[in-house]
């Protein structure tokens, strides 16, 4: 995966197509003529819930919902300090 994120390329926005742009909202997957993939595009939203999903496919966030649960409470100024409200 991080070999795949290094070699991510950049294009503005600017050089596509305001018909092309009005259709980058989820996910958008670029087909060529014969219908194979030639790439996907996904919108913020798109990416943060992928992202989200990695996260909580790992064996340390389950670890430590795992620790919170045996522990039996959790103060509020801990939950606060998570959601960043203090």
């Amino acid at each position: 995966m991080t070999e795949l994120l290094l070699k991510e390329k950049f294009l503005p926005l600017s050089h596509l197509p305001a018909s092309v742009r009005e259709k980058l909202a989820g996910v958008l997957r670029i087909v060529d003529e014969r219908g194979d993939t030639f790439g996907l595009f996904l919108d913020r939203a798109a990416v943060e819930d992928l992202r989200e999903g990695f996260e909580y496919s790992s064996p340390a966030f389950w670890e430590e919902i795992e620790a919170s649960r045996a522990s039996g409470t959790v103060a509020a100024s801990d939950i606060e300090s998570r959601l960043g409200l203090t």
